[in-house]
């Protein structure tokens, strides 16, 4: 994963949440020297440390080895807990194998407190990179204390090739049949943040997926990042264990039913608009379905237009969403939101047909 994503952040949107941690990583002790979990909250369950263990990468698996390089990963566990991990070089392996060492810190957040990071991983990692600073800890106690996470909403600037791929990527996850694998990227973590910002809330909670971290089929998550591995992702694809999805490719998405709602958090994207767009995203909390997803997308780009709509496009725009009915409970508030804003912007139109009037000669003709 690449390191150079610049995240500025709203300080007035702070919400505090206090989790459980876990490191996995490896320190030689009198009793082992190979990857482990090598501490944890005094919460976590066997079952979940055993979890932990299976999909925590070990050496040579994280990619960015450089200084400030780092991975993520994020899943729920069977206890219905989510792990977010940031992974990321942690000096030289003490082994003879050499190289560096890979260094997992984790969250393991309750549904409620994933909930209030919006469900996003991105927001998790940002979040831990801030609590535990810098430097990998080396040196932890067996029983780590509970951490205090601070969830802020990002509002990080994209170019357009990462706004292309997010899009593509985006299509090809609501009709996704298998594990992709995503290739073609330059910034990975800028292109997951602005796909979480335009995922539904029920698409998110269920989204296991890696960054920055070496393809594996032990692993098993729904969407992986790999970067450079496209050889490992080709082998992997012929064996039909997973997708290939290589979002330089110029060859155009198929049609699917969820395409006017991706055009349409493409054009948030594109119009600075991202926090926006994940406010509205992370009330959609039903499985996502083309047909209502389309009709939320036009009603909100009426909305915007309503302000300044001629009398004729008004019109236009109140039959068409006139006996249109609510999907779920954000469609019902937003249909609300519009209707009011038209009857503001007829009275408006109307008000100004009045001043426009002709108006009667003074005094006439003598």
């Amino acid at each position: 994963m690449d390191c150079g994503s610049t995240v500025a952040t709203s300080p007035d949107a702070t919400n505090v949440v206090h989790t459980s941690q876990a490191i996995f990583t490896s320190i030689p002790s009198p009793i082992s020297r190979g990857y482990r979990l090598v501490a944890c909250g005094a919460d976590l369950s066997a079952q979940e440390k055993r979890e932990i263990t299976q999909r925590s990468p070990s050496h040579g698996n994280l990619l960015a080895v450089e200084p400030g390089g780092f991975g993520l990963l994020s899943y729920s566990l069977s206890s219905g807990r989510q792990c977010v991990g940031l992974t990321r070089p942690a000096g030289a392996e003490h082994t003879a194998r050499g190289g560096s060492r890979v260094h997992t810190h984790m969250a393991i957040l309750s549904p409620s407190d994933f909930l209030r990071f919006h469900c996003d991983p991105c927001r998790v990692i940002d979040a831990l990179r801030t609590a535990v600073g810098d430097e990998p800890l080396l040196k932890p106690l067996a029983r780590l204390p509970i951490i205090e996470l601070h969830a802020v909403v990002p509002t990080a600037d994209a170019p357009a090739e990462i706004i292309e791929a997010a899009r593509r990527l985006l299509a090809a996850l609501f009709v996704r049949t298998t594990r992709l694998a995503v290739v073609g990227i330059a910034d990975s973590f800028a292109a997951l943040r602005l796909l979480m910002s335009g995922a539904p809330l029920a698409l998110r909670r269920r989204l296991s997926l890696s960054s920055g971290i070496r393809l594996s089929q032990a692993r098993k998550f729904d969407l992986v990042f790999a970067g450079s591995e496209r050889v490992s992702a080709e082998r992997a694809a012929d064996k039909r264990e997973i997708k290939l999805f290589d979002c330089g490719s110029e060859a155009p998405s198929a049609a699917t039913p969820f395409d006017r709602w991706v055009a349409f958090c493409k054009r948030r994207w594109m119009d600075g608009r991202t926090a926006a767009l994940d406010r509205l995203s992370v009330r959609l909390d039903q499985e996502p379905r083309g047909d209502p997803l389309s009709r939320i997308a036009s009603l909100c780009d009426d909305l915007d237009a309503v302000a300044s709509a001629s009398a004729a496009q008004l019109a236009e725009r109140l039959r068409r969403h006139r006996d249109e009915p609510a999907s779920m409970p954000v469609h019902a508030d937003l249909l609300r939101e519009f209707r009011v804003a038209a009857e503001s912007r007829r009275s408006a139109l109307e008000g100004e047909n009045v001043e426009d009037a002709p108006r009667p000669a003074v005094g006439g003709d003598r």
